[in-house]
């Protein structure tokens, strides 16, 4: 069960777990014009950069969700989409938390999928 620590705590670590992979790319970055790196590094780069904050934001918001509703306690927020439904913020906290997973997700696929059919191919040759 998803109790408000771990909550806070799985926003946490994947939050910085992202930051960590966002200071390494910027580490790696080149540091003047002059360095060649191309346009697919460069590319790399953005793309991880832009990973970065889709995930950050839905983490973020589902801890301040979670913070907010702890402090509110069990106040409820009436959502209007599909009909009116009641929902605490806590349990709001773990839908975005959720959709966080997802975007997750989807970056590492669109970051990682173009280069996917390349590596298989050069993986079988050797």
């Amino acid at each position: 069960m998803l109790d408000d620590s771990n909550i806070l705590q799985a926003d946490a670590k994947v939050i910085a777990g992202v930051l960590i992979l966002l200071t390494i790319t910027y580490a790696l970055s080149p540091r003047s014009e002059q360095e060649v790196v191309g346009k697919i590094a460069t590319k790399t780069i953005r793309s991880i950069s832009w990973l970065a904050v889709i995930t950050i934001i839905p983490f973020s918001a589902s801890g301040i969700l979670v913070i907010l509703g702890n402090v509110f306690g069990s106040d409820s927020i009436i959502v209007d989409c599909l009909g009116k439904r009641t929902i605490t913020l806590t349990a709001l906290g773990k839908y975005v938390m959720i959709s966080g997973f997802g975007a997750m997700a989807v970056g590492i696929s669109v970051l990682l999928g173009p280069k996917l059919p390349k590596s298989w191919v050069e993986s079988q040759k050797g």
